[in-house]
């Protein structure tokens, strides 16, 4: 027997009682959009298109700014602007193969940054002394 579940008079999805479909079947669509958005995500990173010389650059979890750092300027990088996180920077080089330098020297993922910073921007509040 199906019931509905009823939001503000409207009906949104059946709701079946019983032993029905199963558990799995109703975390299909959740699994299914968490494996697309994590393929598209690691399609973008490794592209590496747009060309800007600009990079966000994610060390590994627990990693200071200064591993940070040290993991941009042994891809021959000067840091631009620190992230949020101690582990987030974002980058800049001339190298063409740079995205490829700081994977092999132990980022965990470079995401092209056209635009300085965005939501990877430090928390700093402006506010007159």
């Amino acid at each position: 027997m199906n019931q509905w579940v009823i939001f503000s008079g409207i009906r949104l999805l059946p709701v079946r009682k019983g032993g029905q479909g199963g558990a799995l079947s109703a975390l299909a669509p959740a699994a299914l959009l968490l494996v697309a958005g994590l393929a598209g995500l690691a399609a973008a990173s490794s592209a590496g298109a747009g060309g800007t010389g600009s990079y966000a650059v994610i060390a590994p979890p627990g990693s200071t700014l200064a591993d940070s750092i040290n993991i941009v300027r042994a891809a021959d990088g000067r840091m631009v602007q620190p992230g949020r996180f101690a582990n987030i920077v974002i980058a800049r080089s001339d190298r063409s193969d740079f995205p490829d330098a700081l994977r092999r020297a132990g980022a965990w993922a470079v995401i092209d940054a056209p635009s300085p910073g965005g939501c990877l921007a430090p928390l700093v509040e402006d506010r007159p002394s």
